[in-house]
């Protein structure tokens, strides 16, 4: 008999752990313990937008605090605005965008494809990667992205963006088609 009593309690605590961890790892992947100081955090939301992060995907909430590594993928008609500090991104639909670093102080982002506008604070600045290669720096500047399918741009519409030695300034667009790189007049 307490043989059976001494079982049943070890099986209920296993039970019960079990339970628990299931709930704290959920709530660690979905981010219900993070704290929103100096991050990126998900300020509007407008269709299905899912995040991608540590390899499980599930639509995003309002407030959703960005992590290194989440992929962000709006579906059509949807869009998401990604603020961190005073700056923001304001992602178009059918877009896939990349966090490299969410810190409020540098954020670093990878628009893999679609579209985003981009308002940057001179206090916190933005490395933004427009598909692959390096990235562009971003500070007290409005601009506009767009990764097509072989095709790279970037309007800008106040302030200037640098890539590498190359910069363009208001009324400037960058573009880039294969391995072909300009800057034009908007």
């Amino acid at each position: 008999m307490k043989r059976r009593k001494l079982a049943n309690i070890i099986m209920v605590i296993l039970i019960l752990t079990i339970g628990a961890a299931g709930l704290l790892t959920t709530g660690f992947i979905r981010g219900w313990f993070d704290r929103g100081d100096g991050v990126a955090t998900l300020t509007e939301l407008r269709g299905v937008v899912t995040v991608r992060r540590d390899g499980v995907a599930y639509p995003v909430e309002l407030n959703t605090i960005l992590r290194r590594g989440d992929v962000l993928v709006t579906s059509p008609r949807a869009s998401a605005c990604i603020h961190f500090g005073e700056s923001f991104l304001a992602l178009n639909e059918k877009s896939e965008l990349r966090v490299e670093a969410p810190a409020q102080t540098e954020a670093a982002l990878t628009l893999a494809t679609g579209e985003a506008f981009c308002q940057v604070a001179e206090e916190h600045p933005m490395a933004l990667t427009l598909g692959e290669g390096q990235p562009l720096t971003l500070a007290d500047a409005a601009a506009f992205a767009s990764v097509r399918s072989g095709a790279r741009s970037l309007s800008v519409y106040a302030g200037e963006a640098l890539w590498g030695e190359t910069g363009a300034t208001a009324g400037q667009m960058l573009s880039w088609t294969g391995d072909a790189r300009s800057v034009e007049e908007a």
